[in-house]
């Protein structure tokens, strides 16, 4: 497990969960009882693909973006597409604007590609999560701040916000 990942592995017994794993088939939604779940490989991670989601209820729409990098135009309308017209969007903002450039390609996005890809996608909120361990709280108010003109409310993700749809 990652030094720094806060989501416990499922696979442990203690943990309590059902985990059932399948193979994924973009074509092909997930029903999870009244939740239908969409999927899509958006970019990469880490030399590997990464995988995004869609969950709706048919009367509210959560998007979520992990651990992402674009590589190309071609991904990040993948993302766009999946996520259009989400009510809210948590999308990977684990490097600075700033630092991006030297450290593209490296599995992380950075809040002006979030941003970007919620506004396309016309997402309704924002949240950036997956923020690099040392950034300050200083920090993230003025990578959001700098994305004050986006049409949709920006927030950086904190431990214990709740979200209702």
């Amino acid at each position: 497990q990652p030094t720094f990942c806060p989501v416990p592995n499922f696979f442990y017994d203690h943990i309590g969960a059902q985990v059932d794993v399948c193979d994924l088939d973009e074509k092909q939604p997930l029903q999870l009882g009244e939740f239908q779940v969409e999927h899509a490989e958006v970019g990469h991670s880490h030399g590997g693909p990464c995988t995004a989601y869609r969950i709706s209820d048919g009367h509210a729409t959560l998007a979520y973006l992990p651990v992402v990098d674009y590589r190309d135009e071609a991904s990040r309308e993948r993302a766009a597409a999946l996520c259009r017209g989400a009510d809210l969007l948590i999308h990977d903002a684990y490097h600075s604007d700033d630092e991006y450039p030297a450290r593209q390609h490296s599995g992380h996005s950075c809040p002006l590609h979030a941003a970007d890809v919620a506004s396309r996608a016309g997402a309704k909120h924002l949240i950036l999560f997956n923020h690099h361990p040392m950034r300050t709280d200083d920090e993230l108010d003025a990578a959001v701040s700098a994305l004050s003109d986006r049409p949709m409310p920006i927030e950086a993700g904190c431990e214990g916000n709740e979200y209702s749809l």
